[in-house]
């Protein structure tokens, strides 16, 4: 089972958006809710999770802060929250050389040049 969540921040416009289409924040959490859930959808479908190191039933997380420019390229990428195993955060961190580049800002996103968003990256093993 896949379960992550994803919050954004920018310049007053503080807006979250989850794996199931969870929005909530102060205003435009409507407005740029989908990319949101477009940034989301991209960096997990690029990762690739370990499945040997996880005994049944484990949850780890590891939270990820990106940095999108205006043109949609990938600037900045790391590891805010380890999630205590290596083989993981390895995973996690790997996923930043397979997205360089997303869909550009949409007007009025972030503060004029960039846009932080905030990705957990949680493995389950529970099947």
């Amino acid at each position: 089972m896949k379960k992550t969540t994803a919050a954004q921040t920018g310049s007053g416009k503080g807006t979250s958006a989850g794996a199931g289409g969870h929005a909530g924040g102060t205003g435009g959490a409507s407005e740029f809710g989908w990319y949101g859930s477009m940034l989301h959808d991209r960096f997990y479908s690029e990762w690739i999770q370990p499945t040997t190191v996880i005994s049944s039933g484990a949850k780890l997380s590891a939270l990820v802060k990106i940095r999108i420019e205006k043109d949609g390229r990938v600037s900045d990428f790391e590891i805010i929250k380890p999630s205590g195993n290596v083989v993981v955060d390895e995973s996690v961190a790997a996923t930043a050389k397979r997205v360089a580049q997303v869909d550009p800002l949409p007007a009025g996103l972030g503060n004029g040049d960039h846009y932080d968003v905030r990705i957990n990256f949680e493995l389950n093993s529970e099947q």
